[in-house]
């Protein structure tokens, strides 16, 4: 039965935003400005904070060109 437990079981929960003495107050820990202290969701995974992002970047169609690719030449050693 949940309401035989003892106290010390039964947690509180963490209230947030009760003023700045509390240690949880005003910013709670999110820091002062920018979009991380902004409340509702962060970015989606590939945003690049407004840089053309990569998955943009690579060509769609018609294959593509990796520039750093690294070519091997087959050497007949006998």
């Amino acid at each position: 039965m949940l309401n035989k437990l003892p106290k010390s079981t039964q947690k509180k929960a963490k209230r947030v935003g009760r003023g700045t003495g509390s240690g949880k107050g005003k910013t709670s820990t999110r820091g002062m400005m920018g979009q991380k202290a902004r409340s509702g969701k962060m970015p989606y995974a590939g945003f690049e904070g407004g840089q053309t992002a990569m998955k943009k970047r690579i060509p769609k169609l018609r294959g593509f060109k990796n520039p750093t690719r690294v070519e091997y030449e087959i050497m007949n050693l006998s």
